[in-house]
């Protein structure tokens, strides 16, 4: 006889749903749109389970439910408890075309950033559409630091004016982009004053003049090179300062900057993206955010996406892992077969994870030969700039008192767990999705009235 065991890992969010993934990305969850997977269904629905046992950086919980197929579903809980330590940041925001309707999101979350860092914090600014051009170089964020970070977020603003003048020098027959200076001497000869409200305006950019004509006479957008130029200025980072990349964008084209953002990660570099755009290339922030110590944040809904920003930005800059693999250890009977809704590149487990709380984003399947199986041995390994750490545990299989849709346990917060699996599956494959939000709820509702009762 052989037991078929399902394990899920379930990783932690914020105390409210929406508030930005524990690890690499929240998955896909839109049941309108039948798409659903089981990071995204967990990520949306979080799932609270108080710890059994702490080391740093994570509090581990487990929790067990027999499921209706016969298998086992262990409910995880991982809760990042590191404290945020200073951080090397290099923010790149996407001044193409394809944001133009959304540069309001773009610089309130650039501002958000800013509102964030504290006089140990560093900074380097920049903005792309076909090459990179740095705004600000890295500075630390003390008192005249933050005033100059906030002038040149002022000077992108302009770029619409800068814009305008070099369409107006080429109506007069001088090209702004090639011959700068003849088409700033053409346009100071106009006497219309809108004409001379454009160039007062652009000529108290100063230096930060030249970038944004670069911008401005820039065809295209290209994310790698301006992925590649943001990683290159930062250092590595270590056990007691962070070094992060920062990505504003839709990301239109991101594909193909993998490659750098995995090697960055060997330096512990890490790479945040926040897509702006109802049209945000998921596909390429999902990628992005699969290497080591990502993270992707699906903006497309702007109130929805700076609300996260904003209550989410500290403890999301610093990693608590680069990566965080659960395991069966050998010599108990149970060996793993797979693992369904990794975040990670290799499908082991969970990209990054980060100080947070309340959802979930792993399941693990196993098997055992055991007539009667015992306790599963659980070592999950993180892996961070300090080095490796490994927490080690048993969890027990589960006393079936409480039963829902053939799901037995005597957890209602694993039973939860095994529902919400359902529930993905439900919005996939046009099941009885209603149904088991009902069973949802009334398991909720049960849960309740215990906790009244005691």
């Amino acid at each position: 006889m052989r037991w078929w065991v399902a394990l899920g890992v379930v990783g932690c969010t914020a105390d409210t749903a929406g508030q930005g993934p524990t690890f690499g990305h929240a998955g896909q969850w839109s049941p309108a749109a039948r798409v659903a997977d089981e990071v995204g269904v967990l990520a949306a629905h979080p799932t609270d389970l108080e710890p059994i046992g702490c080391t740093a950086p994570l509090c581990i919980a487990g929790r067990t439910a027999w499921r209706a197929d016969g298998t086992l579903l262990l409910a995880l809980g991982i809760e990042g408890v590191a404290e945020p330590v200073p951080a090397d940041l290099s923010l790149v925001l996407d001044a193409s075309c394809s944001v133009e309707g959304s540069t309001d999101v773009r610089d309130a979350a650039a501002e958000i950033a800013l509102d964030h860092l504290s006089t140990s914090d560093t900074l380097r600014l920049s903005a792309f559409r076909a090459t990179p051009v740095e705004l600000l170089p890295p500075t630390a964020m003390d008192e005249g630091g933050r005033a100059e970070a906030w002038r040149a977020l002022r000077a992108l603003e302009a770029l619409p004016a800068v814009e305008e003048l070099i369409g107006l020098a080429r109506e007069l027959g001088a090209d702004g982009c090639e011959d700068p200076d003849g088409a700033a001497e053409l346009l100071g000869e106009s006497e219309d004053p809108e004409v001379l409200e454009l160039i007062e305006e652009v000529l108290a950019l100063d230096e930060l003049l030249d970038p944004l004509v670069e911008l401005a006479c820039g065809d295209g957008t290209d994310v790698p090179a301006a992925v590649d130029d943001g990683l290159a200025s930062l250092p590595e980072g270590t056990a007691s300062r962070a070094s992060r990349l920062i990505v504003v964008s839709d990301l239109d084209g991101g594909v193909g900057a993998e490659a750098s953002v995995d090697l960055a990660a060997e330096d512990f570099v890490g790479t945040t993206l926040l897509g702006i755009t109802p049209s945000t290339d998921d596909g390429a922030g999902r990628v992005l955010a699969s290497a080591p110590g990502a993270l992707f944040l699906d903006a497309a809904d702007p109130a929805d996406a700076l609300y996260a920003w904003d209550a989410r930005f500290d403890a999301l800059r610093s990693p608590t892992s680069f990566g965080l693999v659960p395991e069966i250890t050998r010599g108990h009977g149970w060996s793993a077969l797979a693992v369904l809704g990794a975040t990670d590149r290799d499908g082991r487990g969970a990209n990054a994870t980060f100080a947070s709380r309340d959802a979930g984003v792993m399941a693990m399947v196993l098997t055992t030969s055991e007539q009667e199986p015992g306790p599963i041995p659980v070592e999950v390994t993180v892996h961070r700039p300090a080095g490796d750490e490994r927490v080690r545990f048993q969890v027990q299989p589960p006393v079936g008192l409480l039963e829902v849709r053939g799901h037995r346990s005597d957890s209602v917060q694993a039973l939860r767990v095994a529902l919400l699996l359902d529930l993905a599956e439900a919005v996939r494959d046009g099941g009885d999705v209603a149904g088991i939000e009902r069973d949802l709820a009334d398991l909720e509702a049960r849960n309740t009235a215990a906790d009244q009762d005691r």
